[in-house]
């Protein structure tokens, strides 16, 4: 669960914005006393949506599908990508990976792809009552 500023930081918005998306139910949230909690979950899936700021122009869907397209053509094959990390990350960084990373920047890349597969597994253990 995330707080308004939290979300608001990971989207890049203000807190009032982000209690605007709350109030016209764009975004997922629940009261908790005086303060609202956003599921990390929904937060992330706004993120991945990337709506764009603004009032769309009325060529704004022939636009969208030309960025897609080409956008399509320069990307790798994701959804193999996605299964061939949550494979080799599944559990914990492989230690002979982190001792390869070039950079400390890969390194780090390469724990957190292991925390977001961490943090699935604990959504899915605490759904089913595990904790």
């Amino acid at each position: 669960m995330l707080s308004v500023s939290e979300c608001a930081q990971i989207l890049g918005v203000s807190t009032a914005r982000v209690r605007q998306l709350i109030a016209s139910g764009s975004l997922e949230a629940t009261k908790v006393g005086r303060s609202w909690v956003l599921p990390e979950a929904a937060v992330y899936d706004r993120l991945l949506k990337n709506p764009s700021s603004g009032r769309p122009s009325s060529s704004s869907d022939d636009l969208h599908s030309e960025r897609m397209a080409s956008s399509a053509e320069s990307r790798c094959d994701l959804p193999r990508l996605f299964e061939e990390c949550k494979k080799a990350f599944s559990f914990c960084v492989p230690l002979d990976v982190l001792q390869s990373a070039k950079t400390q920047e890969e390194a780090d890349f390469y724990i957190e792809l292991s925390d977001f597969f961490l943090r699935q597994k604990q959504r899915e253990l605490v759904k089913r009552g595990a904790f």
